[in-house]
């Protein structure tokens, strides 16, 4: 949840000293209704048993540019995060805070917020022992509970529990694969996430073991779930020597219910917490017409080294499934697989073109543009001290993604923050609050207020 975080960290050595005055201009971008908020867990002068979950705002448009704190939530030991991990602007509001209870039987118990950030008025809206998010369409989100699943309208603010018991097979956004507790084992059926209704139903193989891949169409028409292998016959160990085992993949017609099953062989080996490697294997829709995945053309075959394109060649077959036909065609892979496009597109500014390909995603967008405006920085070998991966660094972009705020870890020089707008190539620092200065569990996000 929250903010992606790196396990490299970017040292800024020149970081607010030195730099040309159009760094430190102010930002021509921001819009007067964009805010940042920053979700912190604080530390008191106790110590590790003195914490408190707070939420803090920077406004752009403020000429001191200062952050302020907006609201105290707790007394924890965490900080609060959104309950969507990568939500949408509509799903922003929802704020997850774990707190500390050594009588419930996980040590904690959960509450799920609703906020308002034009002033800040907080609603609670569930609390119990554990509280998972299940997914969202529109205004609509669902999330499960100990005491059941449950829908939430942003609208009205209105909870209702769902009547249907299900558990999901897998999530794909506005829908979802679920299996209904009342249903023979192998019954799946399609779950319309905007209507909170299943709408067709269909057989998966007796064969099926768990999901091991899931994908839907572009228009969501389609969706294409892969079994996983039978683990037990792999090889033992981690990594190479890969055995091609069968799987299944079940290509489901969401309108209909029709579905196929496609025969697949996958390489597959354990990794380090890692069920399957599955090197060289891949699925996707290239378009709505046709559906495509990447097959070992021999069952049971063994390789102990890395597919090169040439080895490809001889091993692996790309298969392709015409969608209306449903007529395959098979043919040797020739190692070209498609850009896979991020569900969510980034902008990326022209002039960071020729980063795009290390650009993954808006850690990584902030990172290629202050390297690009003449930060000094390095990736720091830390030798004698095992570095927390997820303090690193925390970035947070607007909703239209062209502005930034940004805050180093607290092993770095800098304790301040910096916020950037790609759209005017401008940078400037925001001076830390000193509760913020040495924050070890930090989130981030952008949020444009609505009337």
């Amino acid at each position: 949840m929250g903010v992606m975080h790196r396990t490299y960290l970017l040292v800024v050595t020149a970081l607010f000293c030195g730099i040309g005055p159009r760094a430190f201009c102010s930002s021509e971008g921001s819009a007067a209704n964009e805010r940042f908020v920053i979700f912190a867990r604080e530390e008191g002068t106790g110590g590790w048993d003195d914490m408190t979950s707070t939420a803090w705002e920077f406004d752009p448009s403020r000429p001191d540019a200062i952050i302020e704190r907006k609201h105290v939530y707790a007394k924890c030991h965490w900080a609060p995060s959104l309950f969507f991990f990568d939500s949408e602007p509509q799903m922003k509001p929802l704020i997850r805070i774990q707190i500390d209870d050594t009588a419930r039987p996980n040590g904690f118990f959960v509450r799920l917020y609703e906020v308002d950030y034009k002033n800040w008025s907080t609603k609670l809206i569930l609390e119990a022992n554990q509280i998972q998010p299940l997914g969202y369409a529109g205004n609509s989100a669902y999330i499960g509970s100990p005491e059941g699943k449950m829908r939430i309208n942003l609208e009205t603010g209105r909870t209702t529990p769902l009547d249907l018991h299900f558990s999901q097979i897998c999530n794909l956004g506005k829908t979802w694969i679920i299996h209904s507790d009342n249903s023979p084992k192998n019954r799946a059926q399609v779950f319309d996430v905007q209507t909170g209704m299943p709408t067709v139903s269909f057989n998966l193989p007796e064969s099926y073991r768990g999901t091991f891949y899931a994908e839907a169409s572009p228009r969501g028409e389609f969706v294409a779930m892969c079994s996983d292998v039978d683990q037990q016959k792999m090889i033992s160990g981690f990594g190479p020597p890969a055995k091609a085992l069968p799987a299944d993949i079940v290509l489901v017609d969401t309108r209909t219910g029709t579905n196929t099953i496609l025969n697949v062989n996958i390489y597959s080996c354990p990794g380090s917490g890692v069920p399957n490697l599955a090197p060289g294997f891949g699925a996707w829709f290239p378009d709505d017409e046709r559906f495509q995945y990447i097959s070992a053309t021999q069952q049971n075959n063994v390789i102990d080294k890395p597919l090169t394109t040439e080895l490809a060649k001889n091993l692996l077959e790309l298969v392709t499934v015409d969608l209306k036909s449903g007529r395959t065609s098979r043919q040797p892979f020739d190692g070209r697989r498609p850009e896979r496009k991020n569900y969510k597109q980034m902008w990326i500014p022209e002039y960071l073109e020729q980063e795009r390909t290390k650009i993954l995603d808006q850690n990584d967008l902030a990172y290629a543009f202050l390297k690009y405006m003449g930060l000094k920085h390095e990736y720091m070998e830390v030798k004698h001290v095992v570095p927390l991966v997820w303090n690193d660094a925390c970035v947070g972009f607007s909703d239209d993604g062209r502005r930034f705020l940004l805050k180093m870890g607290p092993s770095t020089e800098s304790k301040d923050f910096l916020y950037g707008d790609l759209e005017a190539k401008t940078y400037k620092k925001i001076s830390s609050p000193e509760a913020l200065k040495r924050i070890s569990d930090l989130n981030i996000i952008g949020t444009t207020l609505t009337n």
